[in-house]
């Protein structure tokens, strides 16, 4: 007898997360959907803890999950690996520490039935779960976009280019993110370091290429934000690799023209001082203003820093560690 396919294959790719892996695969071991018709694949990338027991303690209670062992480090890489080796007609990605809600996949695989266009993406809700039950005072809504929440509100629509999406509680038919090429590798996070936007640069070329988004808030997740993402020096990390990635994107155009390069370079300084000079300014006013001017001036140094290290000649641009 063979086993028959699975409508859908959720990818979970995970590193050195165990105390928290084991929450989110049973969210989705538990999910409203006859089990024959999905598969949980695992991405273990180079894990160092007791990732592999925690799912193979798991797996003894469910057939439907598959262990993989990723040794290239990098989250997109783990992505495309998952990917490829999945046998779904569509694909959903969830971090190692989501949570799902019950109902939470067959509400993103509605769209692909019920919708059109027919979409080639479908992004769910993500609202945050701040350890401590609460976010810190100082911790704006304004940054709730940089621990992933994803939120467009309560109607489901068409996305357009304008918007974006993250590569979390989002599923993709299979065969269109593969044509797609799949996550720029180069544009991910590797272990604890921050470089980001592979998602975005996705959407975008995915839609270029004809293909349709869509949002459907009622595929909700929950995304879980420990204490160590709660401080104004992590989020200034984030920030800073947010800046190094706006340049990586440019990559090959910069490394192509040394113009190019000083010239973007020699603005960055000018708007890093431009910064610090309103930082200065904002030191009589509130706090939160401080914060703003702080977060913009880290952006700028982190383009400042991939810039630098193209003029070396670096193969590699390495941003900031969690």
């Amino acid at each position: 007898m063979t086993t028959p396919q699975p409508l859908v294959s959720i990818i979970v790719c995970t590193y050195n997360r165990a105390q928290l892996l084991g929450k989110t695969l049973l969210s989705l071991v538990n999910q409203n959907l006859p089990p024959s018709i999905y598969e949980i694949v695992v991405v273990d990338n180079c894990s160092s803890d007791n990732t592999r027991k925690v799912v193979e303690k798991i797996k003894k209670s469910s057939e439907r999950i598959r262990y993989i062992y990723e040794p290239r480090l990098g989250v997109a890489i783990s992505r495309n690996t998952g990917a490829r080796m999945s046998s779904g007609r569509y694909i959903v990605f969830f971090d190692d520490d989501n949570v799902a809600d019950v109902n939470c996949v067959r509400e993103l695989l509605r769209p692909f039935e019920e919708i059109l266009p027919r979409p080639s993406i479908v992004a769910g809700r993500i609202d945050l779960d701040w350890e401590g039950n609460e976010r810190p005072l100082w911790f704006s809504d304004r940054y709730d976009r940089w621990v992933s929440r994803y939120d467009f509100g309560d109607q489901p629509r068409q996305l357009t280019a304008a918007d974006y999406i993250v590569t979390m509680n989002v599923a993709f038919d299979r065969e269109d993110y593969l044509a797609s090429g799949g996550i720029r590798e180069d544009l991910s996070r590797k272990g604890r370091m921050f470089i980001t936007s592979g998602d975005v640069d996705l959407f975008v070329r995915m839609l270029s290429h004809g293909k349709h988004a869509y949002y459907q808030p009622s595929a909700l997740a929950f995304h879980f934000v420990p204490k160590a993402r709660q401080k104004r020096s992590w989020l200034m990390k984030r920030i800073f690799g947010e800046g190094t990635t706006q340049i990586v994107l440019d990559l090959d155009l910069y490394r192509k023209s040394w113009k190019a390069a000083y010239s973007r370079y020699f603005h960055e300084l000018r708007s890093c001082v431009g910064s610090f000079g309103r930082l200065a300014a904002a030191c009589w006013k509130r706090s939160e203003v401080r914060l703003d001017c702080a977060l913009m001036t880290a952006m700028h140094l982190g383009r400042m820093s991939a810039l630098a290290q193209i003029a070396l000649h670096r193969s590699e641009i390495v941003t900031t560690r969690e």
